[in-house]
C-alpha cells in the first residue's frame, strides 16, 4: 500500500463464534443463495468508515487512545434482516440496545465530528445474499436464539476485499480497564 492509498476501515467488537449454536451455522451454510461470513470474522460494527485517507486513520487511532471502558456484556436475541425479512440482502444476529455500546460509539465518533449517519442498529452479520431473498423462515426458526458476549476489546480494522471475501487486519485496539 502506498502512503496516499485509501484504507477501507471500520471499528468493531469481535464475537466469540463458540457462543453461537452450530445448528445456526449449518442452517445458514445450507442456503445456497447465502454467502456466510467466515466464523472467525464475526463482529458487531460500531462504525463503518469506508475508504479513508491514512491521515484520517491516524485521527481515529488518536481518538481511540483517549477512550476507556470497563468490561461489559452485549445480549444477542434472535435474527433479523436488512432491509427486511421478505427481501433480505443481509442476515444478522440482533444485539440488544446497550448504553455502554452507545457511550463508546459516541466517545469515538463525536471527537471526529461524526454523529453516526442514520439509526445505529447493533448487529452481527451472519450472511449476505447477492439478490433479495425471503428469509422469514430461518428468522422464525431461530427466533429463540439468545446468548451474551463479553466486551473486553474494541478494534479498528482495515478490510481488504478479495474474491474469497473480506480479509480483516487489526490496526488498533482498545483493551478494557479491569472490572
Amino acid at each position: 500500500m502506498t502512503q496516499n492509498e485509501k484504507i477501507r476501515t471500520f471499528i468493531a467488537i469481535e464475537i466469540d463464534r463458540g457462543l453461537i449454536p452450530d445448528s445456526l451455522f449449518r442452517r445458514v451454510n445450507s442456503q445456497s443463495s447465502l454467502r456466510p461470513v467466515r466464523t472467525e470474522a464475526l463482529h458487531l460494527t460500531l462504525e463503518f468508515f469506508g475508504e479513508i485517507e491514512p491521515d484520517y486513520v491516524t485521527r481515529i487511532e488518536d481518538v481511540m487512545d483517549n477512550v476507556s471502558f470497563k468490561v461489559f456484556s452485549i445480549d444477542f436475541r434472535g435474527l433479523g434482516a436488512f432491509p427486511n425479512p421478505n427481501r433480505a440482502r443481509v442476515l444478522f444476529l440482533k444485539a440488544e440496545s446497550n448504553p455502554h455500546l452507545n457511550k463508546i460509539r459516541s466517545s469515538i465518533l463525536n471527537p471526529l465530528g461524526k454523529n453516526g449517519d442514520g439509526e445505529f442498529v447493533p448487529h452481527a452479520t451472519l450472511a449476505r445474499a447477492k439478490h433479495p431473498l425471503n428469509l422469514t423462515e430461518i428468522i422464525e426458526e431461530f427466533s429463540v436464539i439468545s446468548f451474551t458476549s463479553m466486551v473486553k476489546e474494541i478494534k479498528l480494522f482495515a478490510s481488504e476485499l478479495t474474491q474469497r471475501g473480506p480479509v480483516y487486519r487489526v490496526m488498533k485496539k482498545i483493551v478494557s480497564d479491569m472490572q
